[in-house]
């Protein structure tokens, strides 16, 4: 099984972690060109707002959930390129399951047929 995991960072270790990857971040690109395109006096300004702007995305709930649904969506599809035209209950009727014929009226009743309890 392996070793347990590390325990997840405090609030004070995350706060140090995504400083010193806004840091890093800042490490990549000229000091003169990072000032200018972040319009900063220095270079603690820039890590700054590297931090805040590009790093402080992942602070929306929403925008977290849309991504992941995105990314699920994207890996969904690309393992059953058929669901891009059609939907599932219309894949289950090509391939000979018709919910109508078993009874089924909405939704409820397609997932009661689905476990069985129909």
């Amino acid at each position: 099984m392996g070793p347990p995991a590390p325990p997840a960072p405090t609030p004070e270790e995350q706060v140090l972690i995504r400083r010193k990857a806004a840091s890093d971040l800042v490490s990549l690109i000229p000091p003169r060109i990072a000032r200018n395109f972040f319009s900063a006096e220095d270079d603690e300004d820039v890590v700054d707002e590297v931090e805040e702007v590009i790093l402080g995305w992942t602070d929306d709930l929403d925008l977290n959930k849309y991504l992941v649904y995105g990314l699920l969506e994207t890996i969904i599809l690309k393992i059953c390129p058929e669901m891009v035209d059609k939907t599932p209950t219309e894949l289950l009727a090509e391939r000979g399951v018709n919910f109508a014929e078993n009874g089924a009226e909405d939704v409820d009743d397609v997932k009661s047929i689905e476990s069985g309890l129909i």
